[in-house]
């Protein structure tokens, strides 16, 4: 039997950096402008379970409520940040290969945000 190799810290602190906009679909690139965009009714997407995501996520949000007032959008994206790194900590979204879905559903008397995971 072979001995183990020895413990090298550095190879256990490897990163792979990716653009955090290399995982935004093209075709949903408006999601993320963080400007007023077309009008809409509903609004979906499914986020790698990554903490690292979380700008991409706050992103997302803050473009769904962009023609809100500064308030709403703050605290419209907060709670939903909040909601997604619950999914992150507390489901099965943090697994390899899984993912959680944030839906924006905009009505005349507000904005609902669903977080399935």
């Amino acid at each position: 039997m072979r001995p183990a190799p020895p413990f090298s810290p550095e190879l256990a602190r490897r990163e792979v950096v990716a653009p955090v906009a290399s995982f935004i679909k093209p075709f949903h690139s408006h999601y993320f402008s963080r400007t007023v965009g077309p009008p809409y009714r509903k609004r979906q997407y499914s986020f790698a379970g990554l903490p690292g995501l979380m700008p991409l996520v706050r992103a997302f949000l803050d473009t769904s409520a962009a023609e809100r007032c500064e308030e709403y959008q703050f605290l419209f994206t907060l709670l939903g940040s909040e909601l997604a790194n619950n999914a992150i900590a507390h489901s099965k979204s943090s697994e390899r290969g899984s993912t959680y879905t944030l839906t924006v559903d905009r009505g005349a008397k507000g904005m609902t945000l669903i977080c399935r995971d």
